[in-house]
């Protein structure tokens, strides 16, 4: 896979076992599926000393020249071959020509990787890899000019190398599609609305039924005088089609909106009050892309802090308050992206929302209101962008994204037995899956043969949530916990130092052999952590379709 300009130092892991370090606990949490057993996620690498992302961004304010230009060109698919060695690598993304020599050694995916674009355009599999890094501002400093357009490029050659290059990534991990290639999967919506004298109604028909749809699949932006809209319809083989509302509307309206959504008929109903009461006859001037033709746009809408709890001695909880007018509440298992300024480069992470109260519903139903997220974070004293977040008071502002992932709660709910395996604040996607169980008026978790957790840190006090996962373990017999610490205290009674085959066959007794077994597992860690646990399960004998990764 084309690893390209990953912002996540992950340590390189054997395929036996795995030290549980620092850089063990993901910053980034992206959701990823397995799709099978053959499908190799990319292997990071442990970068020397002094090739953090952080390090990299001190090096592009340094004054070096970075591009190896001293004007700005226009260069040839001939030219832009030439520069294909490890030591004169440039590359074209979007039409512009990057030289990305200097960057080689601060790559989480190692050379060998990022040599695999070298001399060629590769935007189209950039995209399907690290669609969300913000590559302009990564490396800005190293643009070589603007790449020429050529009949040459859309020969059959051309596109036989392509072809190529995304065959070699087939069955590697990928982010997850916006929309599908599948036309029966594929639905165009449609949208119509009414008025009264003092409110506007918009109803978007998206066709999608069985009750997949729901409020946490709808995001709307209202400045009250122009409205952005986003609907994901959900589909099959965990590919999602996304459609754009945006409306310019004829008058202005308040900013708060109310969001309702019919699970059964797939039909999205807005609700706005006019500032003035009128009759208007036009809803304005709209604009309906059904789906997307074009890869979405990053977007994003400030959120400001309003406050921060402690979790653990260096895990905190973010509480974000968003505009008025922003209606965003992240389905289970999905995450958004912060986004803030480090020394002139813009630096993009991704954190999985988590409930106010994790063992209260009733802040679950806070987070589907949509005017509120609170992420968990690590903080990280060398990091990108920990620092930043840690150095922020309240009434302060971050931008936020709109919300990213596909797991599939149809799975999660239809398992008869699921297992959480988190390494550090990996927790955090799992958490929320854990309150769905235990914390809600259904009492679903007694419904499940049986629940498990194997949590990974360093140390007791690093547990997060300890309290609260023990009053579960009390409160239900199907769900039992087992933490493995890489520093504990000579005290410790339980698993030590690594995570290996003997501790997960104890932990998932019984199920490697049952062959009618209801099975799924989540996994959430790092990336060399998930790769090395995903390796283990299907060793044991797990089926790349019982496993799910949470992926840095």
């Amino acid at each position: 896979m084309l690893s390209w300009l990953s912002n996540v130092c992950c340590c390189k892991a054997s395929s036996a076992v795995i030290p549980m370090k620092e850089s063990d606990v993901p910053e980034v949490v992206k959701i990823l599926p397995i799709k099978d057993a053959e499908g190799n996620p990319r292997n990071k690498i442990a970068l020397k000393p002094g090739h953090s992302l952080m390090d990299w961004v001190k090096l592009t304010n340094s004054g070096k020249n970075l591009a190896g230009v001293d004007k700005f060109m226009n260069v040839s698919h001939e030219e832009l071959a030439k520069h294909a060695s490890p030591n004169d690598v440039w590359v074209a993304l979007r039409g512009n020509i990057y030289n990305v020599t200097h960057y080689m050694d601060f790559h989480p995916g190692g050379c060998e990787e990022l040599m695999r674009g070298a001399g060629k355009d590769c935007t189209d599999l950039f995209d399907e890899v690290h669609r969300w890094v913000n590559y302009e501002s990564m490396l800005k400093k190293c643009i070589v000019g603007k790449l020429k357009p050529s009949v040459d490029n859309l020969s059959s050659g051309a596109f036989d190398l392509n072809q190529k290059l995304r065959q070699d990534l087939a069955g590697t991990f990928r982010p997850p599609k916006l929309k599908t290639t599948d036309s029966s999967e594929i639905r165009n919506i449609s949208f119509d609305w009414h008025e009264s004298p003092g409110t506007v109604e918009i109803s978007i028909f998206t066709k999608v039924s069985g009750n997949r749809l729901t409020k946490g699949h709808v995001i709307v932006d209202n400045d009250g005088k122009s409205l952005d809209v986003f609907v994901y319809t959900p589909s099959k083989a965990r590919n999602r089609s996304l459609h754009r509302l945006r409306v310019k509307l004829r008058d202005n309206v308040e900013r708060k909106s109310t969001v309702n959504v019919s699970s059964s008929s797939g039909k999205v109903t807005l609700f706005f009050k006019k500032i003035v009461r009128d009759h208007w006859g036009t809803i304005g001037d709209a604009k309906l892309e059904s789906p997307c033709v074009d890869k979405p746009e990053q977007c994003f809408r400030t959120a400001t802090l309003e406050k921060v709890t402690g979790v653990t001695h260096d895990m905190k909880v973010f509480e974000f308050v968003l505009p008025p007018g922003c209606f965003l509440a992240p389905p289970l298992g999905h995450h958004v992206f912060l986004k803030t300024d480090v020394l002139g480069m813009s630096v993009v992470k991704a954190y999985t929302p988590i409930l106010e109260n994790v063992n209260d519903m009733e802040s679950d139903a806070r987070l589907l209101c949509g005017s509120k997220l609170h992420l968990m974070i690590k903080i990280y004293p060398d990091g990108a962008l920990t620092p930043s977040l840690d150095n922020l008071k309240p009434g302060q502002r971050i931008e936020v994204s709109n919300h990213d992932g596909n797991f599939e709660p149809e799975s999660f709910w239809a398992a008869e037995n699921i297992a959480f395996i988190a390494a550090g604040s990996g927790i955090s996607p799992m958490i929320r899956l854990l309150a769905e169980l235990f914390a809600g008026k259904e009492d679903l978790g007694k419904k499940k043969n049986s629940i498990r957790l194997l949590a990974c840190n360093k140390t007791e006090a690093d547990i997060p949530w300890a309290d609260v996962i023990e009053e579960w373990t009390e409160a239900y017999d199907n769900f039992s916990v087992k933490h493995v610490l890489s520093r504990p205290d000579a005290d410790w009674q339980g698993p030590k130092g690594r995570i290996n085959e003997e501790i997960l066959k104890g932990f998932l007794v019984e199920w490697d052999e049952a062959n009618d077994r209801s099975v799924l597992i989540c996994v959430c860690g790092s990336s060399a952590f998930n790769d090395v646990v995903r390796k283990m399960l299907l060793n044991i004998g797990f089926k790349a379709g019982e496993l799910f990764l949470f992926d840095g």
